[in-house]
């Protein structure tokens, strides 16, 4: 069965609409421990993935943002791929790209004002989204899980954002190659250094994927 899950998705990938990082991005989160380990070196606490950064919080000012936001946006999130958390303390912000098209500048400017806000400030964003969403139940699951990792705490039954972590300073895209034109300011990870890491496990799936990201790697 794992054969025929990488075989429709080394197929698929081709197809005009496929997105392939959305079907995929299970397998690298599987991994993402061990790639984190080795490429920086850093022990993981957990992992949120699609984490909300509220829109009005790294855009105060709406029409200063790439595209100016219509005021009923403000309270909207944009989503970063992986939100990586770490015993030193960090927090690592992963984009996650299985083509190898040129980097947004709005992708970046969007990632590095959320590094320069700062955490609590981002995690202020969120205590603002959870009073205007309608996702309460899954909202309330997120803050459990920053409760747990002691980003947030109680202070007379109201949350409060805590000083445990800080942003590492660049954010990290996942992506199948460098190449010329990469912006400077990021650090990238990609497939050949996963694979080299992937390849040291011994099962079944862990010999799938590194396949796959050999093919993947190669553009369509």
């Amino acid at each position: 069965m794992i054969d025929k899950i990488f075989s429709r998705l080394n197929d698929w990938r081709n197809l005009p609409a496929y997105q392939l990082e959305r079907r995929a991005d299970i397998f690298f989160a599987v991994y993402l421990e061990k790639i984190f380990k080795e490429y920086f070196p850093e022990d993981l606490e957990d992992i949120i993935p699609e984490f909300p950064v509220r829109i009005g919080t790294i855009y105060p000012d709406p029409e200063l943002a790439p595209e100016p936001v219509p005021e009923r946006n403000i309270n909207r999130s944009d989503k970063i791929d992986y939100c990586v958390f770490t015993k030193s303390g960090k927090i690592y912000l992963v984009e996650l790209k299985t083509d190898n098209a040129s980097i947004s500048k709005e992708q970046l400017i969007y990632y590095y004002a959320s590094i320069k806000k700062g955490f609590k400030e981002i995690i202020n964003g969120i205590f603002q989204l959870c009073d205007t969403t309608h996702s309460r139940a899954k909202y309330a699951y997120l803050l459990n899980k920053l409760m747990n990792l002691g980003a947030v705490k109680k202070i007379d039954n109201k949350p409060v954002a805590t000083n445990k972590y800080c942003f590492y300073e660049k954010p990290v895209f996942i992506k199948p190659t460098k190449k010329e034109g990469d912006p400077s300011g990021i650090e990238i990870i990609d497939f050949d250094r996963i694979i080299e890491i992937i390849s040291k496990e011994n099962d079944d799936v862990s010999k799938q994927f590194v396949e796959s990201l050999k093919e993947w790697k190669n553009p369509v």
